[in-house]
């Protein structure tokens, strides 16, 4: 089988990187425009895309990261654990 039989019907990179810029362009704009109206559905897929891209962030280099974290109980990690 020829290199060009094994890639009929495929993709073209450039047509995954249009698709790609798409998706980041759509989810960006439902968080900024209606971000009360995402599902944790939609959460959760927007987590796996900036997952799968590599995407992360230093917590104690970012503030909003950091107030987050603050707000989070405290949790005590013996009684957690039950020990």
């Amino acid at each position: 089988m020829t290199a060009a039989e094994q890639n009929k019907g495929k993709a073209t990179e450039a047509l995954l990187s249009e698709l790609h810029g798409a998706m980041a362009s759509l989810w960006l704009k439902k968080l900024k425009e209606t971000p009360e109206e995402l599902t944790s559905a939609e959460l959760n897929t927007i987590r796996q895309f900036l997952k799968d891209n590599n995407i992360s962030c230093d917590a104690s280099q970012n503030e909003q990261i950091t107030n987050i974290i603050d707000m989070l109980p405290k949790i005590d990690k013996e009684v957690a654990l039950g020990y």
